[in-house]
C-alpha cells in the first residue's frame, strides 16, 4: 500500500484486489465480462525456478537437473492452460475475458474473446510480442481445449485465435514503473476499453498518458473498495471468520471509534500468530 501511494510499482496482490472490484461491479451490472486471476497466470507460475538445495534436483547431474526442471515447467504450463480453458468454457456468457499478465517488471492486459476467436493486447509500453509469447502460446493451448470441449468459436479459426498487438491504448512515460496502474485503467469496467468493441472504434486520446489525477483516482477507488467491501463488516468480501472479526473498531470503522494502544498491540500479536501458523 505504501508503494502504491508513492506511485511505485503496483503489487500483484493489489492488482488482484482491483480485479475483484471489477468482478463485483460486473455482477451488479450484469456485464458480460470475466476476469482471470493475475496471480494464477503470471510468468512465475509456469516458469518455476528451483534452488540448488531443492530436494527434487539436489545431488543430480546437470542434464538430470535440466530434464527435471523442464518437466516441472511443462506441468505448470499445462496447469495454467487448464485453468484458463475452464474459464473460457464456463464463462461463455462473457463477451470479454480480461487477463492481467505480469512478467519480469511489467504488466500488460489481454482482452480475450474466445467466441470471436481473437484477442487484443493492451500494453502501455508496446513491448515486442516475443517478450510475452510464452503466455500467448498458453492462451492458444487453452483455446484449443475450449474448442475440443465444444466452446463457441469462429469456425475458420480452429487452432489459434487472431492476436492484435500495438493497440492504440494509453501509453506510459519512458523509464516509469506505472504499467500496473495503466492495466487497472484497461480493466476498469465502466471506462472506454469495453464500452464498445475496441476493434471497431477509435479510442479518443488513446495514445495519451494517464494524468496524475487519473492515477490518484485509481488509488482512491482501490482504497475505497478495500475499506468498504473487504474490511467493513457489511462488505461483500468481509471474512466473518478472519482476524478482523475480533476488532469491531476496524470492521466498524465508520462508527468513529478510536483504537486504544492495547487494542493495537493485540492486533499486532494476532497478526504475528497468523504469520507463524502460515
Amino acid at each position: 500500500m505504501h508503494a502504491m501511494f508513492q506511485r511505485d510499482k503496483l503489487d500483484i496482490n493489489l492488482l488482484t484486489v482491483w480485479c475483484l472490484m471489477q468482478y463485483n461491479d460486473a455482477q451488479k451490472l450484469n456485464a458480460p465480462v470475466a476476469f482471470l486471476d493475475p496471480q494464477r497466470i503470471c510468468f512465475s507460475q509456469f516458469n518455476i525456478k528451483l534452488r540448488d538445495n531443492d530436494p527434487r534436483i539436489k545431488g543430480k547431474k546437470k542434464k538430470e537437473k535440466e530434464k527435471i526442471i523442464a518437466e516441472i515447467r511443462s506441468k505448470h504450463r499445462r496447469d495454467v492452460a487448464a485453468y484458463i480453458g475452464h474459464v473460457f468454457l464456463h464463462r461463455q456468457d462473457a463477451k470479454y475475458i480480461m487477463a492481467p499478465y505480469h512478467f519480469g517488471d511489467h504488466y500488460i492486459c489481454i482482452m480475450i474473446m474466445p467466441r470471436w476467436s481473437r484477442l487484443v493486447v493492451f500494453d502501455s509500453s508496446d513491448l515486442p510480442l516475443k517478450d510475452y509469447k510464452d503466455f500467448i502460446d498458453i492462451l492458444q493451448i487453452a483455446y484449443r481445449w475450449y474448442i475440443y470441449k465444444g466452446g463457441e468459436h469462429d469456425p475458420e479459426k480452429t487452432q489459434e485465435m487472431a492476436v492484435r498487438t500495438k493497440f492504440p491504448c494509453h501509453k506510459q512515460g519512458f523509464n516509469t514503473v506505472l504499467c500496473g496502474y495503466y492495466v487497472c485503467e484497461f480493466l476498469r469496467l465502466r471506462k472506454r476499453y469495453r464500452t464498445t468493441n475496441p476493434e471497431d472504434e477509435w479510442i479518443a486520446q488513446a495514445d495519451h498518458r494517464l494524468t496524475d489525477q487519473d492515477i490518484t483516482n485509481i488509488i482512491a477507488d482501490m482504497c475505497r473498495f478495500i475499506m468498504h467491501e473487504v474490511i467493513h463488516q457489511d462488505g461483500t468480501f468481509y471474512d466473518l471468520g478472519g482476524p478482523l472479526a475480533s476488532f469491531p473498531v476496524l470492521c466498524q470503522w465508520d462508527k468513529g471509534t478510536i483504537m486504544s494502544l492495547e487494542e493495537m498491540a493485540a492486533l499486532d500479536n494476532r497478526s504475528l500468530d497468523v504469520d507463524d501458523k502460515k
